[in-house]
């Protein structure tokens, strides 16, 4: 399975990840945040997203949780 080594936010919740195999890919997260739950803030909250990184192969941000691959 394919890991995440790099992320970089962009603008709106889009984000740009490098992967594993060296594939660069850009993802916009924007339906997946606006289900609430763990995602609520960094949905509407600039800086909370802003503050993505690379956390066990994944996205991830500080206090909030991580988008599992599976």
């Amino acid at each position: 399975m394919l890991e995440v080594t790099a992320v970089e936010p962009l603008e709106g919740r889009v984000v740009r990840l490098t992967l594993s195999n060296g594939d660069v890919v850009e993802r916009d997260l924007g339906a997946l945040l606006d289900g609430g739950g763990v995602f609520a803030r960094i949905s509407f909250d600039d800086a909370a997203f802003r503050g993505v990184y690379v956390g066990y192969g994944t996205i991830a941000w500080p206090g909030e949780g991580d988008i599992a691959p599976e």
